[in-house]
């Protein structure tokens, strides 16, 4: 093996090594070498570079492999970035990730033949660390960019150069480069903002004062569009020249919501004060938070009242606990609420009944996000339904006074009534029959007579007479049956009482 004299390179604090072009084996290296691998002489000297390396992966092999082969060739060349691990001292078998740059240069003998390969790798570790890391964070500045429409721009204050990053020019809708002058980047922004614009930038830069603003710009399409822009001063060295540096958001389609929002929000407020009864809305808490004035006419509740919850006082004592309870309930399970409840009109100082009802109002995660309510007045109502209730019970009382049994069923054929004569003389509980179908009930009338003659009474609408004998009674009954809108009305009677 040929020998070199490696001569002032032995001394650099570089790492070299030295290669056979022909079988590529190591015949030497400096110390600086030996030391930043973690490698003894015995372990690389005359072995063959594949062998002499094992850890190297098989694309990184295939990289130097390539490089060599170009210096065989009398050519040097470079490889920007290698991989290849080394141990964490000489001898040990713990290896730490690292990163080379790789110089291969061809030396030559006095025939210009090519007689050795200088290998020199430089440790880059940090640097491509560094800017692997960069790439990443770019990467993801890039999407979150995308995501959230914001784009980042810096100016030099020295030179009034503003730079945009991609997304930055996209919102302001430029063609790349992404570098303007501080006077061109003023036109971008829509006339009556330029004044702003100015006194920010003046303050960002004399003062160092941050700001925060939402500005309108004009867009390259002729277009307006609201941006949310923000700036901070930064300098960061004394040689460096100051920068200013921030954000650029494109919010105009989050404008355009909730404008949409507060209209929606203030045509449902004038909707709601339209409406003869009351509306409320409430937060997904529970609480409420907007009524119209048809709840503030009876009630007497302002809008201050409503907030610390004061309109609780307007329900009937009697009914409070029981409509708070089924309120909680219904806000912990975000079920409707309806429940029959008495206010207090503050004018004349009376209760009414209402029919107090809530909807929760669910996005589409299904999280709650408000109550829509009304209040409907059903005092009249609710009235009639006793005054109906109270005759119901009158009238139950005369039929119970008559010595006939009497009962009716529906154009289903349930019982709606039968007074207790009618119950004894069938010899079953009125409560258990009411509701129920009286061929259910009393099925061996099925496919007989009676039933032949309640459905004609009932299709022809016309009265029938007639006798039968029921055995699970043990007797003989006449039957007379009358035709109603409601139903047909049935008198029985037994002909031979037991």
């Amino acid at each position: 093996m040929p020998k070199f004299d490696f001569g002032p390179l032995a001394i650099l604090p570089e790492p070299y090594l030295l290669l056979s072009p022909n079988d590529l084996a190591v015949v030497s290296a400096n110390p600086a070498y030996f030391a930043v691998m973690g490698r003894s002489a015995d372990e690389l000297v005359g072995r063959i570079v594949t062998d002499a390396f094992p850890n190297t992966d098989n694309r990184a092999m295939d990289l130097l492999l390539a490089s060599l082969e170009k210096c065989r060739n009398g050519k040097p060349d470079r490889i920007s970035v290698l991989r290849y691990p080394v141990a964490e001292k000489t001898g040990s078998s713990h290896h730490s990730e690292r990163y080379w740059e790789v110089i291969n240069t061809p030396v030559l003998d006095e025939a210009g033949r090519v007689e050795f390969i200088l290998n020199s790798p430089r440790d880059v570790t940090a640097f491509y660390l560094a800017k692997r890391q960069d790439e990443v964070a770019q990467s993801f500045s890039q999407i979150v960019g995308r995501l959230g429409n914001i784009g980042a721009w810096s100016i030099d204050i020295a030179t009034e150069t503003i730079f945009l990053s991609d997304q930055a020019g996209q919102i302001l809708g430029l063609a790349p480069p992404y570098e303007l002058h501080a006077e061109d980047a003023m036109a971008l922004y829509a006339a009556p903002f330029r004044p702003t614009v100015r006194e920010l930038f003046a303050r960002l830069v004399t003062h160092g004062q941050s700001f925060d603003e939402q500005l309108q710009i004009v867009h390259s399409d002729g277009t307006l569009r609201w941006v949310r822009v923000v700036g901070e001063y930064s300098q960061l060295s004394p040689e460096n020249s100051p920068r200013a540096q921030g954000a650029i958001q494109d919010i105009t389609e989050q404008l355009s919501r909730e404008d949409a929002f507060e209209l929606s929000s203030q045509r449902f407020r004038e909707l709601a004060d339209a409406m003869p009864i009351m509306v409320w809305t409430a937060r997904p808490e529970g609480r409420i938070d907007f009524c119209n004035s048809q709840f503030e006419i009876y009630t007497g509740v302002s809008a201050r009242q409503l907030a610390e919850g004061t309109w609780f006082s307007t329900i009937a004592q009697q009914d409070r606990k029981r409509v708070f309870r089924m309120w909680q309930r219904a806000v912990k399970a975000q079920l409707p609420f309806a429940q029959e409840v008495r206010l207090r009109d503050h004018q004349t100082g009376r209760t009414r009944w209402h029919l107090v009802r809530a909807i929760p109002i669910l996005n589409a995660d299904s999280k709650l996000l408000s109550w829509y309510g009304t209040a409907s007045d059903i005092d009249e109502i609710k009235r009639l339904q006793e005054e109906s209730a109270l005759l119901a019970q009158q009238l139950e009382s005369t039929f119970d006074s008559l010595t006939d049994a009497f009962m009716v069923v529906d154009c289903d054929w349930r019982f709606v009534f039968l007074t207790n004569k009618a119950a004894s003389l069938l010899q079953r509980d009125r409560s258990e029959l009411v509701g129920r179908s009286i061929w259910d009930e009393f099925s061996p009338l099925r496919d007989t007579v009676v039933e032949t003659e309640y459905r004609r009474a009932m299709a022809e609408n016309v009265t029938i007479s007639l006798e039968t004998y029921y055995a699970p009674l043990q007797g003989w009954f006449s039957i007379s049956a009358y035709p109603s809108r409601q139903g047909l009305v049935t008198l029985p009677r037994r002909l031979n009482p037991v």
